[in-house]
């Protein structure tokens, strides 16, 4: 009997045993799945600013980008000295004369001499005649220097040799005359960049800004892989942009701080107004997206708070995303009445 006592005994200790051990396995397991689970949904992007770039890609490959830029520009220029003023290298050819002697009319077809170019004196009736001057309604300046790979630039030829230096290069300014100081554009806060004769070319600024644009795109498109990877856990719903790649920006909320007001922005949730000690107000609440054309993410955040707004229409603020390397609000103004636009860096828009 004593025998059969032990034994039930030890056989229920190891029992009990059995069922602790079982408790602490099930519970390491359940800590360890629920840990990995919180780690893909409070992953941390790494923060770049521009002074980091330098350490995380090649700074020889951003030397050779800029060289080549430099060289294109210096090629354009040597060409561009045998074209008439105002004229792209893109119709170097139409602005040739003909075995008369001749010019025609880009648009009208009419034949005049081809020493009365950029005479000061609009003889096409289409305006093509000059392309170096204002004396046309609807003539177009294009700057001596163009940015290699983009869209031409050029101005409105009623900008030409008015005082105000509009191309980077300030070949629009061939004849350097001065705006009187009575009508000179003053801008003492220094938002707006306004430049007077004597130009002076900063277009080797705009080479090393483009360059540098390359540079952060590179940069975001790595990252943006890691905005792709927490996302895969959704369902094929692009609520959340293509591949529900912002996804990551509704699981945080941001502040930025416009001189009086305090923003508290939460994208695809909410954006809020605060300013001391007025009430707040809710600039949108419900998401939707009005552009998702890739570099050109414009989200609305529709059905703010109606007070004090015309007509009783509610609040609204578009979310412009800007590819960026790291999740970023820049500025928030209102465009017009109670429709605001936000301007917001982040990887997942690259």
């Amino acid at each position: 009997m004593r025998k059969m006592k032990v034994r039930y005994l030890c056989k229920r200790k190891y029992k009990t045993i059995g069922i602790i051990v079982a408790i602490a396995v099930i519970f390491f397991l359940l800590q360890f799945f629920s840990l990995n689970r919180l780690n893909v949904w409070s992953r941390q992007i790494p923060e770049y600013t521009l002074e980091d770039i330098g350490n995380i890609d090649d700074g020889e490959t951003f030397a050779k980008e800029l060289a080549i830029a430099e060289a294109k520009i210096e090629k354009d220029d040597r060409e561009s000295k045998s074209l008439l003023t105002g004229v792209h290298l893109k119709d170097l050819n139409v602005y040739k004369p003909d075995k008369q002697g001749l010019f025609t009319c880009l648009i009208t077809k009419v034949k005049i001499e081809y020493s009365k170019l950029n005479d000061d004196y609009c003889d096409c009736a289409d305006s093509s005649d000059e392309p170096g001057t204002n004396a046309c309604p609807h003539s177009k300046f294009y700057c001596k220097y163009q940015m290699p790979g983009e869209e031409p630039l050029f101005i409105t030829g009623s900008k030409v040799n008015d005082g105000i230096c509009d191309c980077c290069d300030g070949s629009d300014e061939w004849a350097n005359h001065k705006v009187p100081d009575n009508i000179r554009i003053v801008d003492d806060s220094k938002k707006y960049s306004v430049s007077h004769t004597p130009c002076v070319n900063i277009c080797q600024n705009d080479v090393r800004n483009k360059a540098q644009e390359q540079r952060v795109l590179r940069m975001g498109l790595k990252l943006r892989q890691n905005y792709l990877s927490a996302a895969k856990h959704l369902s094929t719903d692009t609520k959340y942009g293509p591949e529900n790649v912002f996804f990551l920006l509704s699981e945080k909320c941001y502040d930025l701080k416009v001189y009086q007001y305090e923003y508290k922005i939460c994208p695809f949730k909410s954006i809020t107004q605060d300013e001391f000690p007025h009430s707040s107000f809710n600039l949108g609440r419900n998401p939707v997206w009005k552009s998702l054309e890739r570099r050109n993410y414009v989200l609305l955040m529709k059905d703010g708070d109606i007070r004090l707004c015309p007509g009783g229409k509610a609040r609204i603020t578009k979310i412009r995303f800007f590819c960026g390397l790291q999740d970023l609000p820049l500025t928030i103004k209102e465009e017009e009445t109670c429709i605001y636009v936000l301007k917001f860096t982040t990887p997942a828009a690259c």
